[in-house]
């Protein structure tokens, strides 16, 4: 199985921290985020497909072509938002399951480990929202992922949202990207096309940790429990 790690993006919302550093190399305690996920994997995973953009140059030379034993090409990003990043490696995904992960996420091992054991599935963490920006995911009885709703009233409640991890195949490519309101394209959104018409698995994801803004990364430095 493949790894595709979605970082393309500029991390605005970090203000000039990322000025002249992508998001994913920013650091926690001595490391890297993006360091933290290639630790995280699998050891079943050999070869990593990391989709850059901003500031590329920086992410390529501090991975390199090599990490551990997992082999690592890079592909530019040619069209906006996740689902866009996703596309633009399509050309490398054609014959197998492949594991999608964003750059800017930590993952604890166990729970990758869970994920994959599914021919497709949908990383999601039991949450208050950020903001009503959010999806509130829908899984059925067997935990399938059912659907989806933005979220109505106050954000004072947990509820399912998205961690940027998804076990797909490439009858994702059958599906027209979902283009939303911000003029990009989004993949939860078009994985709930999918899901539509295969089962995709929900699986609630241990220790996972969004950083979105600089508060976050404060947070995450003081109360990482990822275990590596």
């Amino acid at each position: 199985m493949k790894l595709v790690i979605l970082a393309a993006g500029r991390g605005e919302r970090m203000g000039d921290l990322t000025k002249n550093i992508p998001k994913s190399l920013l650091q926690i305690n001595g490391r890297s985020i993006i360091n933290y996920i290639l630790s995280a994997i699998p050891s079943s995973m050999n070869d990593v497909i990391i989709v850059v953009n901003y500031l590329s140059d920086a992410i390529r030379d501090a991975i390199g072509n090599q990490f551990k034993h997992m082999n690592i090409s890079y592909v530019e990003q040619s069209m906006t938002g996740t689902a866009g990043a996703l596309w633009s490696a399509k050309d490398y995904l054609e014959d197998e399951s492949f594991l999608v992960l964003n750059s800017d996420d930590l993952y604890d091992p166990d729970s990758l480990n869970e994920i994959i054991s599914f021919p497709l599935s949908f990383g999601l963490s039991n949450s208050l929202p950020p903001n009503k920006n959010y999806i509130d995911i829908e899984v059925d009885r067997e935990g399938y992922i059912s659907g989806s709703h933005k979220i109505m009233g106050d954000l004072d409640k947990p509820i399912l949202l998205a961690t940027g991890a998804y076990v797909l195949d490439k009858s994702i490519f059958s599906y027209e990207p979902v283009l939303l309101k911000n003029g990009e394209f989004g993949l939860p959104q078009t994985i709930f096309l999918l899901a539509k018409d295969k089962k995709v698995k929900g699986i609630l994801m241990k220790n996972w940790f969004s950083i979105n803004k600089e508060e976050d990364l404060q947070e995450a430095r003081k109360n990482i429990k990822i275990k590596m």
